[in-house]
């Protein structure tokens, strides 16, 4: 795999970049220095291992396989320290150590040490609820006992009992992913049925089955598939309310736990989703309190994974509360403690939530530089186009209530706009779009828009077919309340609803 090294080094935590240097300082001395320059040019400098100038900077004078050599060398030592330090990290890395282990004693012919290491292994996967495991190691055990001199009846009672638990997992494992590539593929259309029936009909049947009934693993997957069923029928209102229901269930039956610790805090992320969807804000900061907890338990394991969501509902519950500086001064927190952290995408959202927040406060010269930045992003214009418009039509609101804005400059920004996405602008979605960015351009042609009948009119038409305004929607800046601004002599932000 091309850059398979380079991309290892790249992307190991600083945590794991220190271990790996202790761990290479404790085995390889002076001879291995290049082995270790390798490391460290890659890691530090802005350079890959195909790079023509990485043998001058470590001084290698080796012949090609030899480098090639020592690449694989490094690869494997940087393998072998992520293991060894992420060795019990899992449930499942300790059930492979005593695979691995009972392969040894096999190895030696010490055939009782091997069975008691599959004992464990056989302890842990069971625990887990990991019938792939449980399945693999049975197999072992069945082919060992000739050696003890077992019987191997009942064991190969259980692997049967495996075999049907795998079987009835993977066909509900298969339609969730079939379920949930179609909810994309088809943007939440109601469509495929067929397939939705298909994931009601298994959750009834396991539900049926004593095995499952119980089972921590088996709950997860059919709550998982009723969420899919859900959303899938565009039931928000049910959704919310199932999401909320299982997870209290979830938590008086203790189906949480560190092995299973994502799922929860997924489980949480959605119903915060779920309830702005429809509405019931009131609700929201209680389940945002309950995300937090979250992620400072099992050793924090997943806060940096998704301590971004958190900071995005309190920022919503500040925002629409009647507290837009909190909502700012959180952000700003979250930058400066936390964006380090984060994949670089996050930047981007950080910085558009900050240009709008600064613009309802009026700070338009912070609301501008955090735009600049925005424009500036790589991440830019990788974004569908739909996206973009959106944040182009944010700059007209933004630099035409700016006091010091130039005219002409928005004007030309408009032509832009409207030559760059003009086969976007001519579709039924996006004439809305369109409708708004000829207002604008109205409004700054005219020295007294908004005392002009006319115009008048056609703004109170755009609002009155406007949609209800929804937080997190597609418009940065709704339009509806930025005109109702403007007709009442008022700053946006006074007209943004207090839902929470």
């Amino acid at each position: 795999m091309k850059y398979q090294l380079t991309n290892l080094i790249k992307d190991l935590t600083p945590f794991e970049s220190r271990n790996f240097k202790s761990h290479s300082n404790r085995f390889y001395q002076n001879e291995d220095k290049k082995f270790t320059q390798l490391y460290d040019v890659i890691r530090h400098k802005n350079i890959n291992e195909y790079d023509k100038e990485i043998c001058k900077l470590i001084n290698y004078t080796g012949s090609e396989g030899a480098f090639a050599r020592l690449k694989n060398h490094l690869t494997e030592e940087i393998e072998n320290s992520l293991l060894q330090l992420h060795r019990k990290k899992h449930s499942e890395f300790k059930v492979y150590r005593n695979l691995q282990l009972y392969q040894l004693a096999w190895d030696k012919s010490k055939f009782k040490e091997a069975r008691d290491y599959l004992k464990k292994a056989q302890k842990i996967a069971t625990k887990i609820e990991n019938y792939e495991l449980l399945n693999l190691v049975v197999k072992k055990t069945i082919q060992i006992c000739p050696y003890l001199q077992e019987d191997p009846t009942a064991y190969i009672e259980e692997q049967v009992r495996y075999h049907q638990m795998m079987s009835s997992l993977s066909q509900l494992d298969h339609l969730l992913v079939m379920i949930n590539y179609k909810i994309v593929k088809t943007n939440f259309l109601n469509e495929n049925q067929n397939l939705v029936q298909q994931l009601e009909e298994m959750s009834k049947t396991l539900l049926l089955d004593e095995t499952f009934r119980n089972s921590a693993e088996v709950k997860l997957k059919i709550y998982q598939s009723i969420r899919n069923v859900l959303l899938q029928k565009k039931d928000f209102e049910a959704l919310a309310e199932y999401l909320m229901h299982s997870y209290d269930n979830f938590e008086q039956h203790k189906i949480y736990s560190k092995k299973n610790h994502e799922a929860e805090i997924v489980h949480v992320s959605w119903i915060i989703n779920a309830l702005l969807k429809i509405k019931r804000y009131k609700k929201v900061p209680h389940y945002s309190n309950v995300l937090f907890k979250c992620l400072f338990e099992h050793d924090k394991a997943f806060y940096h994974r998704y301590i971004w969501q958190y900071y995005q509902s309190r920022m919503l519950q500040y925002t629409f509360s009647g507290e837009n500086t909190k909502a700012i001064d959180i952000l700003l927190s979250f930058e400066k403690e936390e964006l380090h952290t984060q994949p670089k995408s996050t930047s981007f959202y950080l910085n558009l939530n900050l240009c709008s927040l600064n613009y309802t406060a009026n700070r338009f010269n912070e609301s501008l530089y955090r735009l600049a930045n925005i424009l500036a992003d790589a991440g830019f214009n990788k974004l569908n186009e739909e996206f973009q418009l959106r944040i182009l039509i944010m700059e007209l609101i933004i630099r035409t209530d700016n006091g010091d804005g130039d005219v002409e400059y928005i004007l030309n920004r408009i032509r832009e706009i409207k030559r760059k996405f003009n086969p976007l602008l001519k579709e039924n979605g996006h004439i809305r779009d369109k409708e708004f960015i000829k207002i604008i351009e109205m409004m700054l042609k005219k020295a007294t828009p908004f005392k002009d009948e006319k115009f008048l009119q056609k703004v109170n038409g755009f609002i009155k077919n406007s949609p209800e305004f929804e937080p997190g929607s597609n418009e940065v800046i709704d339009y509806a309340i930025w005109l109702k601004s403007k007709i009442e002599s008022k700053t946006y932000y006074e007209l943004i609803p207090r839902l929470f």
